[in-house]
């Protein structure tokens, strides 16, 4: 079409060469061709244009994609190495964003992605650049860096941009994220090893809890074989069957009688060794794996609470932890009513225990999937109390029926008068709500005598009864 309009622009050129001049009727066809053509061109060159930027750019948020992001690494690596700089490569991933999608859709996701994306953009300057690669991540490259510490204030500055609460059609979204940082020429020289060593570094910064970030360390590539390692390890155990449960007694803090028992997961790792759940349900819960590891839990738990009573030992309450993929994912009311159909263990010898965050993730989930467990007639407690969002306006409109101290505020509260204020304010909230307190961690008698002092209903610990297997708690049990 090009060659035709060329042709015609030649012969209107001809036309206006001639004496008589150009004919009207020609003049005004070649006019409405040629203004055909200019719009044609137009059109395809905004095409062009167009294609360019969606070969570039995230669909979604309109930021660089992954192509773009290494493009603008490059150039910033360039200009470091004139002047001297420093560039910094901040990985950054949101902390659960699958639960929001999963729990309120993906629409909704979708509109957080966008406002997620415009609030971190505001941290950047003309050279710098952010864009999105991958579902929940961004990447944020921070040109002409002077000092390598700035990354760390720029890194603080991010969580506290996404720290203020999201609206989403009606919803009040609370975001964490973690972020991985790696630096050049420190730690790499291109786009590539820059990347994969801030998401070296971002694994780190998981392992330390939400709301973290790491600066990459030539140590954390060891560390991520480990992890790998220990990553493969778990996906094998439960076929293997290398899992155990061990029973930890409470006690009623006048009589000294056996109230109940809390089921703790402990881990034969194949090297010899019995892993603590601190060394591995980290992992578990970023690969997935604990829906099946805590699935497994709850049934060992109530199949050994029922073996107890049909061999004749006093009914006593077990309490499992279900962790919050379990509870905000894992079907838990459904679940929780197999298992007690398959054991045969009634509802009101099983307590779940929760975390104060696990229930706030999302306050409205959470408390229908909490009525749904009083009606199913299993009790609730707060594990860990006074270490979360201690939310007291909600948690006192919860369906729960206990609150477990925290033992880091019971460790030294016959000691420490903040401590002991601490625990005392606890006991007297519980009560004015109606609800049975539990002390965990409780080692010592000074520890047990301020808790009884302070009207504690029940106690746990070190000083009264370790965690024990089954064999071991069954001589232990009263009949």
């Amino acid at each position: 079409m090009n060659s035709t309009h060329s042709l015609l622009s030649r012969q209107l050129r001809q036309f206006r060469d001639l004496d008589d001049g150009v004919p009207a009727e020609w003049q005004e066809f070649v006019a409405a061709v040629d203004a055909a053509y200019r719009r044609f061109d137009e059109d395809r060159e905004a095409l062009e244009r167009s294609l360019r930027h969606q070969a570039c750019h995230d669909p979604l948020t309109g930021l660089p994609n992954r192509l773009l992001v290494r493009d603008r690494i490059e150039l910033a690596i360039d200009r470091a190495k004139r002047r001297g700089e420093k560039v910094a490569v901040f990985l950054v991933d949101i902390d659960g964003f699958k639960t929001f999608n999963d729990i309120l859709g993906h629409g909704v996701g979708d509109r957080l992605l966008e406002q997620v994306a415009r609030r971190l953009a505001r941290r950047c300057r003309a050279n710098d650049t952010l864009g999105r690669v991958g579902a929940d991540e961004f990447l944020f490259v921070v040109d002409n860096l002077r000092y390598p510490e700035d990354s760390g204030r720029i890194a603080e500055a991010l969580l506290a941009d996404l720290r203020a609460p999201f609206a989403v059609e009606g919803h009040e979204i609370h975001l964490t994220a973690g972020i991985g940082i790696s630096l050049f020429p420190l730690d790499g020289g291109d786009p590539e090893t820059l990347t994969r060593l801030a998401d070296i570094a971002l694994h780190g910064a998981k392992a330390q809890g939400r709301a973290s970030y790491k600066l990459y360390t030539p140590d954390m590539n060891l560390r991520t074989v480990e992890r790998l390692l220990l990553d493969n390890r778990l996906q094998q155990a439960l076929s293997r069957n290398e899992f155990v449960l061990h029973y930890q007694p409470q006690f009623d803090a006048r009589s000294g009688e056996l109230t109940g028992l809390e089921a703790l997961i402990r881990w034969r790792h194949p090297e010899g060794d019995l892993w603590l759940p601190e060394a591995f349900i980290a992992a578990a819960e970023e690969t997935g794996v604990i829906t099946e590891v805590g699935d497994w839990v709850l049934r060992e738990a109530c199949g050994q609470a029922r073996r107890w009573e049909e061999a004749g030992y006093r009914p006593v309450r077990v309490a499992v932890n279900l962790s919050p993929r379990q509870f905000l994912r894992g079907r838990p009311v459904e679940r929780l009513g197999e298992v007690l159909a398959e054991t045969g263990l009634r509802p009101e010898r099983l307590e779940v225990e929760l975390t104060e965050s696990t229930i706030l993730q999302n306050p409205e989930l959470g408390s229908e999937i909490l009525r749904a467990f009083r009606d199913l007639g299993v009790s609730v407690a707060v594990d860990d109390f006074g270490t979360g969002y201690s939310s007291l306006s909600y948690l006192k409109r919860l369906p729960i029926s206990t609150l477990k101290i925290d033992q880091s505020f019971v460790r030294e509260c016959d000691r420490d008068p903040i401590d002991g204020a601490l625990v005392s304010a606890i006991i007297g909230m519980g009560h004015s709500l109606g609800l049975l307190v539990i002390a965990e961690g409780v080692e010592s008698e000074g520890q047990r005598e301020f808790l009884r002092a302070q009207g504690c209903d029940q106690l746990q610990g070190y000083l009264l009864g370790y965690p024990m297997d089954a064999e071991a708690m069954s001589r232990f049990l009263p009949r």
